[in-house]
């Protein structure tokens, strides 16, 4: 797909991959929360069974969107990932303006970093302080246990079901897991901030869309409790 120009790139790719792989691995993520919840409620019932098979699917949903978010470049073909879009502000650095760089400065502050008087600097040096934090720390994600473990599941269990034997592998938690979705989301409020004009919420705090998320959940929560008592 051809651009007119980087921010229309990185526009693109916020608005049209990361946020809907964020937006599906928070979907399948509450739902996987609810299945495990009601199952417990559901174990001396004829339901028991679906709700193993659905927390089989789901939790298979939640690792292939969260590691679809992490997915590094390939020069064979176009991946939307957060380390390709970091890639685009990174190879434009010098060319991107950055309007609302007082918000970008409190998102900044929401991860920990104090830019004073964040709209007094250039946009390059702004984004020099976002691209090193992201860059930072994605690549100690990309060391770590949980992404790892999640790679592993993906390819070795669900992108193919012979009988391969991942003992001794790495292994995480879901809730470890969400701690991916949740660097997602900051990447999208502070490069949205910075470089669309769009505020998508606010660091460590609220994601515009992830209550959408929850709906599923809350009314998978009150099925349950309906025919249970029925």
């Amino acid at each position: 797909m051809e651009f007119n120009t980087p921010k229309e790139k990185i526009t693109h790719y916020i608005d049209k991959g990361i946020i809907q792989d964020i937006s599906l691995a928070r979907l399948s993520y509450s739902l996987l929360m609810s299945t495990g919840r009601n199952g417990k409620k559901s174990e001396t019932t004829r339901y028991r069974q679906l709700f193993e098979d659905l927390q089989r699917v789901l939790s298979d949903h939640v690792i292939l969107n969260i590691t679809k978010l992490f997915e590094k470049p390939n020069s064979r073909y176009e991946i939307i990932s957060l380390p390709t879009t970091l890639q685009v502000i990174v190879e434009n650095i010098a060319n991107l303006d950055i309007v609302e760089r007082p918000l970008v400065g409190q998102q900044l502050h929401g991860l920990g970093i104090d830019v004073p008087q964040p709209w007094t600097l250039p946009p390059v040096e702004l984004s020099q302080v976002i691209v090193k934090y992201f860059a930072n720390t994605l690549e100690s994600l990309e060391n770590s246990t949980t992404l790892e473990a999640l790679r592993v599941l993906r390819n070795k269990r669900i992108a193919h079901r012979e009988l391969i034997d991942i003992s001794g592998s790495p292994t995480t938690t879901f809730c470890d897991a969400f701690e991916l979705i949740k660097f997602a989301q900051n990447f999208v409020i502070v490069a949205g901030t910075a470089y669309t004009s769009v505020l998508h919420g606010f660091v460590n705090e609220d994601f515009f869309l992830g209550e959408d998320a929850e709906r599923g959940s809350r009314a998978m929560d009150h099925l349950v409790d309906t025919v249970l008592k029925s």
